[in-house]
């Protein structure tokens, strides 16, 4: 049942914040969907779920979408967990990145590709093991349509649609 005014939240850069972004979808049945948001971002996405649902005991993450592994993107989930797991449920996961070997590049100096590829290829194993047994880890792909109440998302286009087909 739609029980609240659905709403956007956007938090973004600021003066001690640089270059994060994190969605915040509050939906009518009084779930949410968050999309993205690094560490530094993990309290202040709490903050703001008890702003817009105040009287709430429990909050209720239909989805959280994690668009690539950078830190700013995919690192506050773990520690969002952590501090915040307790007073949410996170009902579905979504991310589907490149296999680690596709950032492999003998050029790369400073080894950031290899730190992504890293991140990548470890984040199901920490989610599994800091989630409940109820959230559900999906790996979307471009195309599918998800349903959360009177709300859908569409997925654009994945990692999978830049790889190299050799």
């Amino acid at each position: 049942p739609e029980t609240v005014k659905p709403s956007v939240t956007m938090i973004g850069p600021s003066d001690n914040v640089s270059g994060s972004l994190t969605m915040i979808y509050h939906l009518a049945n009084g779930k949410f969907i968050i999309i993205d948001g690094g560490i530094i971002l993990a309290d202040r996405i709490y903050k703001e779920l008890k702003e817009l649902q105040p009287n709430a005991t429990k909050y209720t993450i239909a989805g959280w979408f994690i668009s690539h592994p950078h830190n700013d993107h995919q690192d506050g989930i773990e520690y969002f967990i952590e501090q915040h797991g307790h007073e949410v449920n996170i009902e579905n996961i979504y991310f589907n990145y490149a296999k680690s070997s596709y950032y492999d590049n003998p050029s790369d100096k400073d080894h950031t590709n290899e730190r992504e590829g890293a991140r990548a290829t470890n984040l199901r194993e920490i989610l599994e093991t800091k989630v409940s047994r109820s959230t559900r880890i999906v790996k979307p792909h471009s195309g599918q349509i998800y349903n959360f109440g009177s709300a859908t998302v569409e997925v654009i286009s994945t990692v999978e649609d830049l790889l190299p087909t050799k």
